[in-house]
């Protein structure tokens, strides 16, 4: 059943069986930023936000916004602090229901916690989507900024929309992180779950296709495991010595997945949030210098971290990593995450629009790095329609896209953002011609020297 599902069925049996109804007028204040807050809030209809007032002036800065469906108060009730991290206003009329903390609750022999676990995730769900999409809306909003690059009023212009942006997302990266240390103590698990747990944590879903199938073997092999079941613990990165405390299996190989799971998802919310906080700080440089370029960055390991980003994007695409080994690059390492994603995110979208013909190849896309005399070379190539001729003239003008003249090619203004941080390395981008690859789609080559 669908997380939401699973949510929803929860907010019935137990909100329902045991929560009181609330409702809030417009305008009217649910919870204030440092009193005392015991209740958990279901959200039935209505829409609120939440704001965080600012120590130095006192201003208020909008850091939050849910609506039917979304839980409030997450963070004063499982953390223990009894205090609202923020003001919760209602913007039109809005009907919820609350339990509190020491309220008794339906006797299923689970803790609170336990019971409340697929609700708690599914707030994760959402605060990890709504990351992604300040992420997107922070790219599209940069390109936009760089437009009005010689305006006098590029520098306070940028520097506002950075500050407004990055109040939210702080929010998200420290309640994430604050999130991360919490949960491995309030999921209630013994030693070993909670190093399942933490192992999601600190590596997220870093094992390649690789190391999966090597793990599967030895675990299928080890414990007579069927092959769905030690594919899904190999998933994971643990090695059999390392699930050896598990077997005999006291817990269900689903309930070790969940585990492993929460802490995975939210390794990716802290990456895509740490990777839109440096979204945001390079937009209050346009009006200035760019970032140094003085961090020792692993290019493979910034690409696997553009992938990560763009999981949910990549969905149903085979990624192919033919990685060489790479000397450590002078960079910016959010900056080189930009590039790849912007080049990963446009061949998505051009495999994805190629799929709706029925005669389309299995969509895939494949990434090669070398090391060739002095630079760093990178290619992103898919197997999608290719680009007109007439199109790849014009793909790094600063604002051209084919998306607003119902053309698909999965060029959206990134590309520009592209070639512009690409050119201060030094480097180069270009597209290679389908002659060239001798195979179809479109083929992109980034070059940066070395000691650039």
């Amino acid at each position: 059943m669908p997380l939401k599902n699973v949510a929803q069925d929860l907010v019935e049996r137990l909100f329902t069986g045991v929560g009181k109804p609330l409702r809030v007028d417009a305008d009217e204040v649910l919870t204030r930023e440092g009193e005392l807050q015991q209740r958990l809030y279901y959200i039935r209809s209505g829409f609120v936000v939440g704001t965080k007032t600012r120590a130095d002036s006192g201003a208020e800065d909008q850091v939050m916004r849910a609506g039917t469906g979304d839980l409030i108060g997450v963070l004063s009730f499982f953390g223990g602090t009894e205090r609202a991290a923020m003001t919760v206003t209602a913007i039109v009329p809005t009907d919820l229901l609350y339990i509190e903390r020491d309220w008794p609750m339906p006797d299923d022999g689970a803790s609170i916690e336990r019971q409340l676990m697929p609700a708690v995730i599914s707030e994760l769900t959402r605060r990890h989507q709504i990351v992604v999409e300040l992420l997107h809306a922070q790219q599209e909003a940069h390109e936009r900024i760089r437009q009005l690059e010689r305006t006098s009023a590029l520098g306070s212009l940028a520097a506002g929309v950075a500050h407004e942006l990055n109040n939210a997302i702080t929010v998200i990266a420290r309640g994430t992180e604050w999130l991360g240390n919490a949960l491995g103590d309030k999921l209630h698990i013994d030693a070993t779950m909670k190093m399942i747990f933490e192992r999601g944590v600190e590596h997220g879903r870093g094992v390649s296709s690789a190391e999966v199938r090597q793990r599967t073997a030895e675990l299928k092999s080890k414990y007579k495991l069927p092959y769905a079941d030690a594919r899904r613990l190999a998933q994971t990165g643990l090695d059999p010595a390392q699930l050896q405390p598990l077997f005999p299996l006291s817990e269900s190989i689903g309930r070790i997945i969940e585990v492993w799971e929460i802490g995975a998802t939210l390794a990716d919310m802290q990456i895509a949030a740490h990777q839109a906080e440096h979204v945001v700080a390079s937009m209050r440089d346009l009006g200035g210098r760019r970032g140094q370029h003085n961090e020792q960055v692993d290019v493979n390991g910034s690409i696997e971290i553009a992938l990560k980003i763009l999981r949910n994007a990549l969905k149903g695409i085979a990624i192919n990593m033919n990685f060489g080994e790479l000397p450590m690059l002078a960079a910016n390492r959010g900056e080189l995450v930009q590039i790849w994603t912007n080049l990963l995110r446009n061949a998505a979208d051009a495999l994805h629009d190629a799929g709706r013909s029925t005669d389309a190849p299995s969509p895939q896309i494949t990434i090669t790095t070398d090391a060739r005399d002095h630079e760093i070379v990178v290619e992103v190539a898919d197997n999608g329609p290719g680009i007109p001729e007439a199109i790849a003239k014009r793909i790094f003008e600063p604002s051209f896209t084919t998306k607003k003249s119902g053309l698909s090619f999965g060029l959206g203004l990134g590309l520009g953002i592209v070639q512009n941080l690409v050119t201060e390395y030094g480097g180069q981008i270009e597209l290679l011609d389908s002659d060239t690859t001798q195979s179809p789609g479109a083929t992109f080559r980034v070059t940066l020297p070395l000691g650039a």
